[in-house]
């Protein structure tokens, strides 16, 4: 995914439920990466928990890969470096639903998105 100029962030979202019209309206998980630098994970069910977040550096509109393992409560976020999450949390709210991708107060472009079953 490229993210090219705001303040907000673009990124994947999983194990989504009851989806909304608004920011957060809808049940699931959320990751995502800032033109500011940040990668981002959290809870949305009509707000937002965040999970965790971690400063790297982002070159706003090039691309970068953004890969998200969720394997029962355990969740990784990787963003370039495939090998080491930037992101690993546990939190076993939300079991199954839908995935998408999510843009917020940015403007960002998608290309080779894929789900696939955890191995």
């Amino acid at each position: 995914m490229t993210v090219r100029t705001g303040g907000g962030d673009a990124g994947l979202t999983f194990r989504v439920t009851g989806p909304g019209v608004g920011p957060d309206s809808y049940s699931g998980y959320y990751a995502g990466i800032s033109a500011g630098g940040k990668v981002v994970l959290g809870r949305a069910d009509g707000g937002w928990t965040p999970l965790g977040s971690r400063e790297l550096s982002i070159d706003p509109g090039s691309p970068h890969r953004l890969r998200v393992t969720a394997v029962g409560a355990h969740i990784k976020v990787y963003v370039d470096d495939m090998t080491s999450p930037k992101i690993s949390v546990t939190d076993g709210t939300y079991g199954s639903g839908a995935t998408g991708v999510r843009v917020f107060g940015t403007a960002a472009s998608f290309d080779s998105v894929a789900v696939s079953p955890a191995r």
